[in-house]
């Protein structure tokens, strides 16, 4: 145990904080590992039964799920931390994903859609209260110090779920998939816990000082231009995510039945995180000393304009949007959250919660919901505009 201890420090954790280091990594690798099983099946499901172009109409519904659900967050965020609204959150979804996995074995009417919408939710939601909880564990030095290592712990969630998703989907009901993701964050509560508790026992406080309105992140974004900028930001990202996510899936969904969609799914999760465990492990703490925040906040977007060219050039096969999709998780879970995270820390800390919620909540589901918007008018007028040469352009 020393050991271990010895080593977190000499990558740059502070003493005491050596287990909510370690914590931290655990918990993301389970949460995504159970997020890859939930994806899988939801989709999977969805397409299965469903045309791929009902697609942007469940980004619009996602889209207000999620804004509702952060609007619900931001108010409990504006009086305690993001550390103690979290551990009920986790426990809530635990829940619902056991409800939902067991309503979806049934095939009930619109259980599907159901499914595809809570696993956004959910997904967006722990995500925020996640990484808000580091934000009050750690401080900005250490947060980018960390970074490279709970993107790693996250990606290696992202292989491990992806690589049994795609080896059992032939043999399990993909249902069974979000039920065992619910148990999987259940299991998770425990280490959620250790994150926020040091040496000494708790290490954040239950509330941010009770200062904070509830829409204190609304009058803040209004007042100054940072969070503006972070805001267009964040739109901008999740435009680009939902559009390679359409073209990706529309085109898997035309092919396959619901159990070979499984599995590539799974699989292009687990390609998707061995790509990423790699930029984590070895690139990613390099990149971000050299080349600032910024820079490195780039480097996605420039990766999926490279592969989109490539989807241009290679129209007739799967595999350049195979590998598009496979980009554009790299930076969805790990390059692109972690680094989006660290320009939080520079608001103040009474409404960070707040800002964080409404941001990477409401705001950042905007960008879906525009997307999932035009691809419906598109779609009715003018369907050979849906297309990779539109990802590059965005």
């Amino acid at each position: 145990m020393r050991g271990i201890r010895v080593l977190i420090r000499r990558l740059g954790v502070p003493k005491n904080q050596e287990w909510s280091a370690l914590a931290s990594m655990a918990f993301f690798a389970l949460f995504i590992g159970g997020v890859v099983g939930v994806k899988s099946a939801s989709n999977a499901l969805f397409l299965s039964r469903h045309d791929a172009r009902v697609l942007p109409a469940l980004y619009v519904l996602s889209a207000a799920a999620v804004a509702f659900g952060s609007y619900l967050m931001a108010q409990p965020l504006a009086r305690f931390s993001a550390y103690s609204v979290g551990r009920h959150v986790l426990r809530g979804s635990a829940l619902v994903l056991v409800g939902l996995g067991v309503l979806a074995t049934t095939d009930l009417p619109g259980v599907h859609a159901l499914l595809y919408v809570s696993g956004e939710t959910y997904t967006t939601l722990l995500s925020i209260l996640f990484w808000g909880t580091l934000a009050e564990v750690f401080d900005l030095r250490t947060s980018k110090r960390m970074l490279g290592m709970i993107g790693a712990a996250g990606m290696a969630g992202s292989v491990i779920g992806g690589a049994i998703v795609s080896n059992l989907s032939s043999l399990i009901h993909p249902a069974i998939q979000v039920i065992a993701a619910g148990f999987i964050l259940a299991a998770a509560y425990p280490v959620f816990r250790i994150i926020g508790r040091g040496a000494g026992g708790t290490m954040i406080p239950r509330t941010t000082g009770g200062q904070a309105r509830i829409n204190a992140g609304l009058h803040y974004t209004r007042a100054e231009r940072y969070p503006k900028l972070l805001g267009a930001l964040v739109v901008a990202l999740s435009l680009l995510s939902a559009l390679v996510d359409y073209l990706f899936r529309s085109a898997v969904a035309s092919e396959r039945d619901a159990a070979s969609m499984n599995a590539l799914f799974g699989a292009y999760n687990a390609d998707a995180g061995l790509i990423a465990l790699f930029f984590q492990l070895f690139l990613s703490r390099y990149l971000l000393g050299r080349m600032g925040l910024f820079p490195f906040l780039m480097l996605i977007p420039i990766a999926v304009a490279i592969a989109s060219a490539a989807a241009i050039g290679f129209s007739g096969s799967i595999t350049p949007l195979y590998a598009l999709k496979v980009v554009q998780s790299v930076g969805s879970f790990s390059v692109t959250s972690a680094a989006v995270a660290l320009l939080y820390n520079p608001i103040p800390a009474p409404i960070r919660g707040s800002l964080r919620a409404l941001l990477d909540g409401t705001v950042k589901k905007i960008g879906s919901a525009l997307c999932g918007l035009l691809l419906l008018v598109l779609g009715l007028t003018w369907p050979a505009a849906i297309h990779p040469v539109t990802v590059l352009i965005v």
